[in-house]
């Protein structure tokens, strides 16, 4: 009877005991850091031209887009700046500002430019201190009104955060929109959808340049998965391996190569191809699947 009390002592302490390594563990997650509060105010038009006006409305759509999706500004509410004196871009009234609880402004102007182009020229200015901070100006026709507000929104997290860019930056992707498989080229916010390749085969697996102007994918064009690279620009291609099933093309951050798998050996392994000299090399040697290859930021 006491060896079964004593067992059963035992038992329930590793019972207390295992209760007691699994208690819950309660993790508080608190906010990061708060968004800078961004004015941004319609743009000055200082042309009466239906043109600068379309111009200075596309840019600040965009440019606004642009700085909700960094979730690193907030844009103050429209409305905020009914409280407050008009902008003047020739002298910044900084208590009014300040009032509605702007961190930083932006003061946009717009105005005929030479060929038919409207020019935007944008200051950034430090409210608290009272600073212009930088400015810059650029001139486009219609079709780069929306690139002029994806580079101001690069130079803002740029200069005010830190970050690289990334409202410049493009996307390639697959889409059998048009009835078969080809390779398509964007913005970062699915604007500018742009085919590149036209093929009555299938093209996927693409990967983009760190420029941006090459793309390098998988094609069937000759009977056989071939890794390609095609100049986005100046529509010039290469073919880079057509031996095997080649496919996961990745740049290299500097661009100059490129790893990718490759059965051309007889087994899937990494390969590195060098854009300048054009050699090939292999890296691995495995009797077992080596797939999917991707660089570290050094390279």
């Amino acid at each position: 009877m006491k060896i079964q009390r004593a067992v059963l002592l035992l038992g329930l302490l590793a019972v207390a005991t295992a209760l007691a390594a699994q208690q819950e563990v309660y993790i508080k997650v608190s906010e990061g850091m708060p968004m800078i509060s961004f004015a941004l105010p319609e743009f000055v038009v200082r042309s009466a031209s239906p043109q600068a006006k379309e111009a200075a409305a596309a840019v600040h759509d965009v440019l606004a887009a642009d700085l909700k999706y960094s979730r690193v500004f907030q844009l103050l509410p429209k409305e905020y700046y009914g409280y407050i004196r008009p902008l003047n871009p020739e002298k910044i009234f900084f208590k009014d500002w300040d009032g509605i609880q702007a961190r930083f402004l932006l003061a946009g102007e717009v105005f005929d430019g030479e060929g038919g182009s409207v020019v935007f020229e944008g200051k950034v200015y430090d409210v608290k201190g009272e600073r212009f901070i930088f400015g810059k100006r650029y001139q486009a026709e219609k079709s780069g009104w929306r690139l002029v507000a994806h580079k101001m929104a690069d130079e803002i997290m740029k200069t005010l955060a830190g970050e690289r860019p990334v409202f410049t930056s493009k996307v390639v992707f697959v889409s059998n929109r048009d009835g078969n498989d080809e390779i398509y080229l964007m913005d970062y916010d699915g604007a500018n959808q742009t085919r590149l390749t036209y093929n009555k085969v299938k093209d996927y697996i693409p990967a983009l340049s760190p420029d941006g102007t090459m793309v390098v994918y998988t094609t069937y064009r000759r009977a056989n998965p071939d890794l390609v690279l095609r100049s986005i620009y100046e529509g010039r291609e290469r073919v880079i391996a057509s031996r095997g099933t080649n496919f996961s093309p990745a740049f290299s951050p500097d661009g100059k190569r490129l790893a990718f798998c490759s059965t051309m050996d007889g087994n899937a392994e990494i390969y590195i191809y060098d854009l300048e000299t054009g050699k090939t090399k292999r890296l691995t040697y495995n009797s077992a699947i080596d797939t999917s290859p991707s660089w570290s930021p050094t390279g």
